[in-house]
């Protein structure tokens, strides 16, 4: 059995709720890892060249699942919302690779951090998932912790900030169309299309900037890419167990594992304001999740 073959299967002895934190949790870690390997490869070759290494190789490395399943593993009658997840894809990680680029890995994180506020509006609009007042009231909690960490008016203002934000917007929408398709498509196949629908868009975006890489650093890429490729298959596979609703607020695991990967790699320490406003912004998370 590959090893893709092996994550699809992970935690399946146990209670749902404990497999999908499991998966979850895991694919936070990997995510957050892997995003130090941008920060550092991305002071080598342009961000975007990044994406774009990350989307091709990731699809290598999920090529065995497909392999495996043979032509069933690409028949779906779901092309439209694949393209959509695809084009939302490829803009999502090029402003996140060039918000890595610019800001702390930290700093970064903690504002791409209101993921699950976007995602519990769309949910909500989209999927057609409850949300009642209290979980409205706390979404405008954390967006404020968001302006917190931004302090406009009050702290130099950097342009770049918003990049993380947008990154958000986009995962969060990627995440909820993602919800969707896992309800008649199989994590593969959810996944290997979004290689094939992404890469295109990013390799096009790539050509005016492009610098090819030496051997060291197409071996980070491709480890990167295993990394996120890795994280995807179990994102995928927790979404497949459980609601939106109750899958999204563990990427609030993604700030102290970011910070442990900023500290550790780059010696960043994000200041107090920015643990504040991190900190409004997971109490607004943990709220959604327990209603």
């Amino acid at each position: 059995m590959s090893l893709p073959d092996r994550l699809q299967n992970l935690g399946r002895p146990l209670p749902v709720a404990v497999q999908v934190g499991i998966l979850a949790i895991l694919a936070m870690l990997l995510f957050s890892v892997t995003n130090g390997f941008i920060r550092y490869i991305g002071q080598v070759i342009p961000a975007i060249e990044v994406a774009f290494f990350r989307a091709f190789f990731g699809t290598l490395f999920v090529m065995p699942l497909i392999l495996r399943m043979g032509t069933a593993g690409l028949r779906t009658q779901r092309h439209g919302m694949l393209l959509l997840r695809g084009i939302v894809v490829a803009v999502q990680t090029g402003m996140w690779m060039l918000s890595l680029k610019l800001l702390p890995v930290d700093t970064a994180t903690a504002l791409n951090f209101t993921v699950p506020l976007w995602a519990t509006i769309g949910a909500a609009l989209l999927l057609g998932e409850t949300v009642r007042a209290r979980r409205w009231t706390a979404v405008a909690v954390g967006l404020l912790g968001s302006l917190i960490i931004l302090r406009p008016g009050l702290a130099a203002y950097d342009p770049a900030s918003l990049l993380p934000v947008g990154a958000a917007v986009g995962l969060a929408m990627s995440m909820l169309i993602t919800k969707s398709l896992s309800r008649t498509e199989a994590g593969p196949t959810i996944v290997i299309y979004m290689g094939i629908y992404s890469t295109p868009f990013l390799f096009a975006a790539t050509l005016p900037v492009w610098e090819t890489p030496d051997l060291p650093t197409l071996g980070l890429l491709f480890v990167m890419s295993a990394m996120g490729a890795t994280g995807q298959l179990l994102l995928t596979r927790a979404f497949a167990l459980a609601d939106a609703s109750a899958v999204v607020p563990y990427d609030f695991f993604r700030l102290p594992f970011g910070a442990l990967v900023g500290l550790i790699w780059f010696g960043e320490l994000m200041d107090f304001w920015g643990w504040v406003g991190a900190a409004v912004i997971f109490a607004a998370g943990a709220y959604i999740a327990h209603r």
